[in-house]
């Protein structure tokens, strides 16, 4: 489910929904859908129906040619949620290292004991740098 925001409220849109997104797509082909507010992906694929219904409408192109159209106009779709969709994992695996990168930093400070502060300070840099066998590696301690 994709987020809108407007200058007050979030408002969520189910994308995900097969049904819904058959209206949107009709009537982004017909012209009447308003989908400025979009996120990218959404946006670009409608603006591009759009268009491909101008096109059927105005210039006489066939339905065949713009059902292809609409079907490759899809996948291009398809492929932006996937690429938008790794990304985002990828950027939360990032903020998530960070914020456990900073816990240890803090049980670092406080560890009293020499090879308790190595042990969290390579799990630490495991964090890091997103390498999370680091520590269990470079460790002396192989249990």
């Amino acid at each position: 489910m994709s987020r809108v925001n407007y200058p007050d409220v979030i408002v969520r849109i189910p994308f995900d929904d097969p049904q819904f997104f058959a209206e949107c797509e009709d009537k982004a082909i017909d012209g009447a859908l308003d989908y400025d507010k979009y996120p990218p992906e959404e946006y670009k694929y409608f603006s591009r129906l759009a268009k491909l219904g101008y096109m059927n409408r105005h210039k006489g192109w066939s339905k065949e040619i713009c059902e292809e159209k609409q079907r490759e106009l899809r996948q291009e779709y398809d492929a932006d949620r996937e690429r938008r969709e790794f990304f985002g994992n990828i950027s939360r695996q990032m903020q998530e290292n960070i914020r456990r990168g900073q816990e240890l930093r803090w049980q670092i400070n406080a560890e009293q004991e020499p090879f308790r502060k190595l042990s969290l300070a390579l799990e630490c840099i495991g964090c890091m740098t997103g390498d999370e066998g680091f520590a269990r590696r470079n460790s002396n301690d192989k249990t």
